[in-house]
């Protein structure tokens, strides 16, 4: 959330994605927070990486078989923020 905001206000020039996919479901719902509020022109390409790794994420939540076992805070806040996550090549 952090460097989101941090980004968001112009204090960053750029998101360490390989970092934020590190952080796994815990940092999805930040990510696509900054996808909804960020200025696609200014940086086409970090838009572009963050929608790639956003779907690919929703792609496994949708192949997922749940299980009481398998259930954890972070991904059902993950799941619940790419609930209605439209990536970019959607909208186009």
């Amino acid at each position: 959330s952090y460097n989101v905001d941090r980004y968001l206000a112009g204090d960053l020039n750029t998101v360490d994605i390989d970092t934020m996919e590190e952080l796994g479901d815990s940092a999805v719902p930040s990510l696509v927070r900054l996808t909804k509020n960020m200025n696609g022109e200014k940086d086409p390409a970090l838009k572009l990486e963050l929608d790639t790794l956003l779907k690919r994420k929703a792609d496994a939540f949708r192949e997922e078989k749940f299980s009481f076992f398998s259930f954890s805070i972070p991904s059902a806040l993950a799941k619940n923020a790419l609930h209605d996550y439209v990536p970019l090549s959607q909208t186009e």
